[in-house]
């Protein structure tokens, strides 16, 4: 232990005191991206997420997984803190997620505990991959590792409880070193647990504030396999994210977090259900250029009439981000485009949509052919393949053909408010 703290912090002091010419290029992508990174985990921002969790699972020796359920709940983060209350419902607990839950694979410490130990904790020993792209994006890759007894991820499987070691990659922004990906692998699985492998990816955003520049989660993939052969997976999204609280490395007691982040919500202003928003886009979205998390504005195309008789006028301003651009690998040139649209402003009011979202289905369904020859004969086959895109409260979805594409200025959009669902588990 007293080998790795004086390594850690000498790389930290790298990053700040050395000239680049004096140090190799990789030692100095060390630094700097701990030295990044440390200060956005170490002065998380108090905020609020609707979580979505669906999950999935297969038995032994099944090869296909089955959804099982999804889940939502509102979670508030700060101080080091997580607290948890059902949408809407505002009674935000001191206890687990797993005991609000009550069964099946619940993931928590998405938000700042894995970051944290790998930047903040002096124990995570990082190596420079490469530089390569992360969905297109230039991108810093690295491998890190934190031994057993510096670990602090502790797991709990159906009441046995144990500590693993962490091993896992990171990818940073080529520009500015800000955390994209964290993939987080368990080593050294004590026998207590009769898990064979445990993976969490988790994808983030930098966000820029009145309070200064923080990190938010924007999704996360967890998956258990056990030593019977039964695969659990969960997909996790983030949406309605909205800091208010100033950055502090104060450390908060869970009864401080639900006071803050009950009055928070007590003081939102929520637009009703059931309002139905044209939008118009002013923020181009070029497929070369857009990252996720890229801020957005739209207009309003027609004045709205509110249920106590006020109106958002024409013309009022609707904010939002990318969530989603990606290029799809299989055949020819597609991108899967995600936009969410969560907040309104126009006068001296600011509302929120909780969530808005896009009234019509937006799968979309792809044409390819295939030349069948044997002799002298040919046929072409026709084949459609249908995209769903995973559904997430208040993002539309959909796919745009094209190695390049683009969603232009004026691109319009027809929205619907809704309330997130309040019910615990959702079959499908």
């Amino acid at each position: 232990m007293n080998r790795l703290l004086p390594v850690a912090a000498w790389i930290a002091t790298v990053a700040l005191t050395a000239q680049p010419e004096g140090l190799p290029p990789g030692v100095l992508a060390v630094a700097r991206a701990t030295t990044v990174n440390r200060e956005l985990v170490k002065h998380v921002a108090t905020f609020t997420c609707l979580e979505t969790i669906r999950r999935a699972d297969s038995a032994r020796n099944q090869r296909k997984t089955k959804a099982q359920d999804v889940v939502q709940v509102e979670v508030g983060v700060g101080g080091g803190q997580e607290v948890f209350s059902w949408p809407g419902q505002n009674n935000f607990s001191d206890s687990e997620l797993g005991e609000i839950v009550g069964h099946g694979l619940i993931a928590t410490g998405l938000f700042q505990s894995f970051a944290n130990t790998v930047f903040a904790s002096n124990a995570a020993m990082i190596k420079l991959i490469e530089k390569s792209n992360l969905h297109t994006q230039p991108a810093y890759h690295f491998s890190y590792k934190i031994p057993t007894f510096q670990s602090r991820w502790a797991v709990n499987w159906l009441g046995s409880r144990g500590n693993v070691g962490e091993e896992g990659e990171f990818w940073v922004d080529a520009s500015d070193f800000t955390l994209l990906t964290l993939t987080v692998n368990a080593v050294d699985v004590p026998p207590t647990l009769p898990l064979k492998h445990l993976r969490i990816t988790i994808d983030y955003r930098p966000e820029s504030t009145d309070h200064g520049k923080t990190l938010l989660p924007e999704s996360a993939a967890v998956l258990a396999s056990e030593w019977n052969g039964a695969l659990h997976r969960a997909k996790v999204s983030f949406s309605h994210c909205r800091v208010f609280g100033a950055e502090s490395a104060v450390l908060l007691s869970t009864a401080e977090l639900i006071q803050k982040v009950s009055q928070f919500q007590r003081s939102r202003e929520i637009l009703p259900s059931g309002l139905t928003l044209a939008l118009t886009l002013e923020t181009p979205i070029d497929s070369d250029t857009a990252m996720i998390g890229d801020k957005l504005r739209a207009r309003l195309e027609k004045p709205v009439t509110l249920p106590d008789n006020s109106t958002i006028p024409n013309g009022a301003v609707v904010e939002g981000y990318v969530r989603e651009l990606e290029r799809m690998d299989d055949g020819p040139s597609y991108y899967q485009v995600g936009l969410e649209f969560d907040r309104i402003r126009w006068s001296d009011h600011s509302a929120e949509a909780v969530s808005l979202d896009p009234m019509a289905s937006l799968d979309h369904a792809i044409r390819t052919e295939h030349s069948l020859h044997w002799g002298n004969n040919q046929a072409i086959e026709y084949r459609a393949t249908t995209f769903r895109p995973l559904p997430l409260p208040g993002v539309a979805n959909f796919v745009l053909e094209g190695s390049h594409v683009r969603v232009p200025k004026g691109f319009r959009m027809l929205w619907k408010t809704q309330n997130p669902a309040r019910s615990r588990n959702q079959m499908k």
